[in-house]
């Protein structure tokens, strides 16, 4: 293999690599351009070559050299509908279509690097479900529940009480839960978070939260959960403006986006959860200060709640 202009008739083609003799490093993909550093990139069992192209008009760039003889599977974009006969599938592969253009779109400097044949930013199967429609989430919900039951590998201790629990809260909208691509079944949460650092090195942090007149303390960075049809880029405007009121407009310089996948065991609901912490690094500007309200001291004799 060559050029991708070799191994591919046409811009509407995607390809998945199936390694012959049991290797798993079986190609290597290379970009240079004026406006891009040299990437190379050793291209494993499985991976997809430019998925990007089955979703959107797509121009492949860089060059797919083979280190050992392997096998390309091939797939035409324009025959991909003949396979959403099936309403349920139609639905979800129409809003995963939306949802992957958007991310493309929206991958550009500062927070995300350019999208290329390998990789576009947060296109993770779970990652684009969390932003999807509410009955697109659900449908996809009450299906990943269904395998999980059928194959009860995916659960932790499973029981009548907690599948019943893990449904209501998929149907009432109170969970995202899918299949991930290793087949495991989770509960999935996607958040953004502001790591905003001064020059002295302090970090900007949320201490306290105030509930029912009382105020609750928490030492963690600000957040927000990612909505329907979110970015991470919209979602953190969103937190700027309405949970930080406009504290940090034209105060901040932002970075790139590190992400963090952790899981939690819940018993309760009877599968593992899946948090993706999408961390927004960002810089006070030099001499730029935050005006925001202050908590005084505690008065003589007062205790703390």
């Amino acid at each position: 293999m060559s050029y991708f202009r070799d191994a591919f008739a046409g811009p509407e083609l995607g390809a998945a690599v199936e390694p012959e003799g049991g290797r798993k490093e079986s190609s290597r993909w290379s970009r240079s351009s004026a406006d891009a550093e040299a990437d190379t990139v050793e291209v494993v069992a499985g991976d997809w070559i430019s998925e990007a192209a089955l979703w959107v008009e797509w121009i492949h760039v860089g060059t797919l050299e083979s280190i050992e003889t392997c096998t390309l599977v091939v797939f035409d974009a324009k025959q991909l509908p003949k396979m959403f006969t099936h309403p349920a599938i139609r639905m979800i592969a129409t809003e995963y279509a939306v949802r992957f253009h958007k991310r493309i779109m929206c991958a550009k400097p500062p927070l995300e690097r350019y999208p290329t044949d390998l990789h576009v930013p947060c296109t993770d199967f779970c990652d684009l479900v969390t932003t999807m429609s509410g009955h697109v989430q659900k449908e996809i919900g009450l299906q990943s529940i269904a395998t999980g039951i059928a194959t009860r590998l995916s659960f932790v201790g499973p029981s009548r009480a907690a599948v019943t629990k893990l449904t209501s809260e998929v149907i009432a909208g109170k969970s995202i839960v899918c299949v991930t691509p290793e087949g495991s079944l989770r509960r999935v949460l996607s958040l953004v978070l502001l790591k905003l650092v001064s020059p002295d090195g302090s970090i900007f942090a949320e201490i306290g939260q105030c509930s029912g007149g009382d105020v609750v303390p928490v030492c963690r960075l600000p957040g927000t959960k990612r909505e329907a049809d979110e970015a991470c880029n919209e979602a953190l405007d969103r937190l700027l403006k309405t949970k930080l009121c406009g504290l940090l407009e034209g105060k901040v310089e932002f970075g790139g986006i590190q992400r963090e996948v952790t899981e939690t065991e819940s018993r309760a609901m009877g599968v593992r959860t899946r948090y993706s912490r999408n961390i927004c690094s960002a810089a006070m500007v030099v001499g730029a200060a935050i005006d925001a309200p202050t908590v005084g001291p505690l008065g003589a004799g007062a205790t703390a709640p």
